[in-house]
């Protein structure tokens, strides 16, 4: 999946996803060579005191490092999808610089200055006959990231990736239902800011869009049938079956409501468990576990990604 590759750092034997929201941040340490998660972390952020977001985010941050042994780990961040900017862009295929090429066409597509993103790409699969190649493209605005890399940095970790959380779900549902990789499948990802709603098949981003909510969540009727209604449409658009299997993620899917106004309107729908197929040594019981695990799916997704790297 399309990342952005910081500075490495001497390989270690684990690393830890991290999802920053509005309503909480969410860690999922990853031992590769065990091909499990030794340790989970979900923090609710403290909100309605006055404070700006930054302040809470910082003031929240440091106090979770002081409470746990986490300094110097490598880490890898999940970036907001609602802030990114996502295009699939065509070039021809014997173009020598692909990156500079790249950067231009994506320029035509921003309301800023290039200068003010940063970006990646990967080639997608086509016809190898075909004269013109065609690549995913993902921008981020430099200064939110960077603003994010300063805080775990101040905080002694060391972020060797960095991703979109969307691109993370995609990586934790190809560890954990290989049996679907094949099929196209919906994913949800529910938080009180936005809702995403990918399409993936066969490792790959088919298509997305961010629903965001202005003023937190709606009421549950509401939000199923908005959300259902779009995920349809996306798949029509993407011209996959309508009733491909659907997961949910993240924080809103822990309020039922949420959930069950969505099982009424979209077939094959489930909660997405990313340890279905990766052991997870966390030390909590199993149905406590089963409650809130889909809050982690973009934490280990991230995770898989970075064990990838080191």
């Amino acid at each position: 999946m399309t990342h952005f590759i910081l500075d490495m750092a001497s390989p270690k034997d684990s690393i830890s996803g991290i999802d920053i929201k509005a309503d909480q941040i969410t860690i999922a340490r990853y031992f590769p060579r065990e091909n499990s998660v030794g340790s989970v972390i979900i923090k609710p952020l403290g909100a309605g005191d006055g404070r700006d977001f930054d302040t809470v985010l910082k003031d929240e941050f440091k106090e979770l490092v002081s409470e746990i042994d986490f300094k110097n780990h490598n880490v890898a961040l999940a970036l907001p999808a609602e802030y990114s900017i996502v295009k699939k862009l065509s070039l021809d295929d014997d173009e020598k610089n692909v990156a500079q090429a790249l950067r231009w066409e994506l320029g035509q597509h921003l309301i800023a200055p290039i200068e003010e993103y940063v970006f990646d790409y990967e080639p997608l699969s086509g016809n190898p006959s075909s004269p013109v190649k065609q690549y995913l493209v993902v921008a981020y605005r430099s200064a939110y990231m960077n603003k994010l890399i300063t805080l775990l940095k101040t905080g002694k970790l060391n972020p060797v990736v960095v991703g979109l959380d969307m691109f993370g779900l995609i990586n934790a549902f190809e560890a954990n239902y290989r049996e679907q990789s094949p099929f196209p499948a919906a994913i949800i990802l529910g938080t009180e800011t936005a809702t995403t709603i990918v399409v993936t098949q066969n490792g790959m981003l088919v298509d997305f869009e961010v629903l965001p909510h202005e003023n937190g969540a709606p009421p549950s009727d509401e939000y199923g049938a908005r959300v259902a209604e779009t995920t349809k449409r996306i798949q029509l658009t993407a011209a996959v079956s309508i009733s491909a299997d659907t997961y949910c993620a993240g924080a809103l899917f822990s309020r039922a409501e949420y959930f069950d106004s969505l099982a009424g309107k979209l077939e094959k729908i489930r909660l997405f468990d990313p340890f279905k197929s990766i052991a997870c040594r966390a030390g909590k019981a199993e149905d406590e576990m089963r409650r809130f695990s889909h809050q982690l799916a973009v934490a280990v997704g991230m995770a898989l990604q970075g064990g990838s790297e080191i």
